[in-house]
């Protein structure tokens, strides 16, 4: 009887708890920038809290950006892409900003949110 119960409640934890559990993600986001905005306007990407991110940046000109929320920058110029590879750990709504672009730091348009949805 002992048996049965354990195999029971290792079958539980094996199979039972797996099929409730919300796969993760590894999410690419890629953005173009031309003359301080992103070709496509500022987009908003839907994740899940515990998703693999990784953000590349092209750009025209050398710029900063600024994730807020987590508190990540990343540097990109041309031929050179910005990377940011990160968990989403918080849940809420994030943008990235530009904080310096072709050397103008007084900038801090928006080039995406990342909405982080909680598991």
């Amino acid at each position: 009887m002992k048996y049965i119960l354990l195999l029971l409640t290792l079958s539980f934890f094996l199979f039972g708890a797996g099929a409730n559990a919300q796969e993760l993600r590894d999410v690419q986001i890629e953005v173009s920038v031309t003359d301080g905005n992103p070709e496509a306007g500022p987009a908003a990407y839907t994740l899940t809290q515990g998703d693999q991110v990784t953000l590349r940046v092209a750009t025209d000109r050398p710029l900063v950006a600024h994730l807020h929320g987590y508190d990540l920058e990343l540097a990109a110029a041309p031929g050179d892409d910005g990377v940011l590879v990160f968990a989403a750990e918080l849940a809420g709504r994030f943008p990235l900003t530009l904080h310096g672009y072709d050397g103008d730091h007084g900038s801090e348009s928006a080039l995406l949110y990342l909405d982080v949805y909680p598991r």
